[in-house]
């Protein structure tokens, strides 16, 4: 296997960028799906929030990571104990009032759901209008980028305005 040494350079290809449309293209269709998961999150906050239950719950464990403040609880429902973590900031307290769904206390948060609603409803409009600014400027890049007609007989180029009929 190693007999044999290469003294050949080795052969490496020159990557293509990829062109801008593209990446707007790409951006576009995770603002749209973000905007998509927040309308279903936004759906369960609404169907959760007339009906949500609120116990006592310990927190366990809060961390300051990179995602920011980070807060683990546990609380428990007939008996059962049941865990959750939000990202929403330090307690200087050591209980906290869990909401949760009372046909599945698995479905629980540390904010009212009434009010993660609200920021859901707010994150998915701002994701609807980041999606139609994208869209138009990917239309304008595509637009200005439509290739123009070559004139076969001397290389000139002619806009397909100025044809003649």
């Amino acid at each position: 296997m190693f007999d044999q040494l290469d003294d050949t350079e080795p052969v490496t290809k020159s990557r293509r960028r990829l062109p801008f449309w593209a990446m707007l293209l790409i951006w576009l269709s995770m603002s749209i799906g973000f905007a998509i998961y927040n309308w279903f999150l936004v759906r369960q906050d609404e169907r959760i929030a007339p009906i949500e239950r609120v116990a006592l719950g310990s927190i366990y464990k809060s961390t300051d990571g990179r995602g920011g403040p980070h807060v683990y609880y546990s609380f428990e429902v007939d008996g059962k104990t049941f865990r959750g973590d939000e990202g929403v900031g330090k307690y200087a307290i050591n209980h906290v009032a869990v909401y949760f769904d009372p046909s599945d206390p698995a479905t629980n948060t540390i904010t009212e759901y009434r009010l993660k609603r609200e920021q859901n409803r707010s994150m998915m409009i701002g994701c609807g209008y980041a999606s139609g600014g994208l869209a138009v400027i990917l239309v304008l890049v595509l637009w200005i980028k439509k290739p123009e007609k070559k004139s076969m007989e001397n290389d000139s180029i002619v806009s397909s305005s100025n044809q003649i009929q």
